[in-house]
């Protein structure tokens, strides 16, 4: 049939499908003809093409489908990208009409707004991925997020605490749980939530070690904690020193102490748990490091995770060698330590300098 020409100039062609009239309009009869082309070759291609379901609902069905298949904790953080980030900005548009411009301008927005690279990276996965399951389910024909590349985004400089910068942080932290923490965590590299899952158990003082075999979550119901670490190297056991030994005897002394004097007690073995003895909530945490920071005039962007690369850079400034340090820190390979830890701190530049003298000097003198 050929296509109709309208008062209004325009051209219009009609096909029913499913018991429906579809309306394809164009300026001229061959524009009017191609767009019913591709709708016609769309739904060849996916079945389910001329669905009313929204990018909104079809990640509704997505996470439905991750739910069973990932952690908790994954699972967690999957539901909070999709809420925050993505259905609020194109979550209502129908998934047919999603285009690969509107992902790229999601992306670009999100990088304008000053997100983490993370997140604009988590963003663009769980999209692709989504759009995928609607391929495989005959929602739509192609994937629109598959070949969108995300903005390059500039890695933020990390924030290492210099020695006097560290004794300047620890005076200012009057609370004892919160010094011993703090503590722990420079001593240790050890992450927020490898810390706050500690449990006395995994502490052996007679042979001076912390094992490493839980994390602490939160997720829009509670605070819990998994056995599983971050990865497999993530499952470890460190040295620590004789200070930081007596540190965490006193914190063991005090936990039981007050573990007997609270009615309604709830004993889960950690090392730092909360007044009743559930797992403390991380962000807490995180939010009274930052504010004591703030009061010692720690560097901009200070936060809990400095703690670990200041001990990582402390480390290699000593010479530890990388694959010591990526054991200590639990990161699966040591080119991911070398990667994070790629910067040139002063005190090792200077000590660039002083060696590249030396050997220019030897050399001068060889002549």
């Amino acid at each position: 049939m050929r296509a109709k020409k309208r008062p209004d100039g325009r051209y219009v062609e009609t096909y029913v499908h499913n018991g429906k009239r579809k309306f394809f309009y164009g300026k001229t009869a061959a524009e009017a003809k191609d767009k019913k082309s591709l709708f016609l070759n769309n739904i060849k291609e996916a079945p389910n093409f001329d669905s009313d379901v929204t990018l909104g609902e079809w990640l509704d069905e997505y996470l439905s489908d991750s739910e069973k298949r990932v952690s908790r904790a994954t699972y967690s953080s999957y539901k909070g990208i999709v809420n925050n980030h993505i259905r609020p900005v194109i979550g209502a548009y129908i998934l047919g009409d999603i285009q690969p411009p509107m992902i790229r301008h999601l992306l670009d927005d999100l990088y304008d707004n000053g997100k983490s690279t993370r997140t604009i990276e988590y963003v663009h996965t769980i999209l692709k991925a989504a759009f995928e399951m609607a391929v495989d389910e005959g929602f739509i024909y192609r994937n629109p997020a598959k070949r969108v590349k995300h903005p390059k985004v500039v890695t933020k400089e990390k924030i290492v605490l210099s020695i006097s910068q560290l004794q300047r942080l620890l005076k200012h932290i009057d609370n004892q749980v919160f010094y011993r923490i703090v503590y722990l965590a420079v001593n240790t590299g050890l992450r927020r939530e490898e810390i706050l899952a500690l449990r006395i158990n995994d502490v052996n003082l007679s042979k001076g070690t912390i094992t490493v075999s839980q994390t602490v979550h939160y997720d829009d119901r509670e605070t819990y904690i998994t056995d599983t670490a971050k990865n497999k190297t993530s499952l470890r056991t460190i040295m620590i020193d004789s200070k930081t030994m007596g540190m965490i005897q006193d914190q063991i002394n005090d936990v039981k102490k007050h573990q007997d004097q609270t009615f309604g007690y709830e004993d889960h073995g950690l090392l730092f748990p909360n007044q009743k003895g559930s797992p403390l909530f991380p962000a807490y945490v995180s939010r009274m490091v930052q504010e004591y920071g703030k009061a010692a005039n720690m560097p901009k962007g200070f936060s809990f995770h400095s703690l670990r690369h200041t001990h990582a850079t402390l480390l290699l400034q000593e010479g530890i060698n990388y694959k010591s340090v990526q054991t200590r820190l639990g990161h699966s390979t040591a080119k991911i330590t070398m990667d994070t830890y790629a910067h040139v701190t002063p005190q090792m530049e200077k000590d660039v300098l002083l060696s590249i003298g030396k050997i220019m000097q030897e050399t001068k003198e060889a002549k």
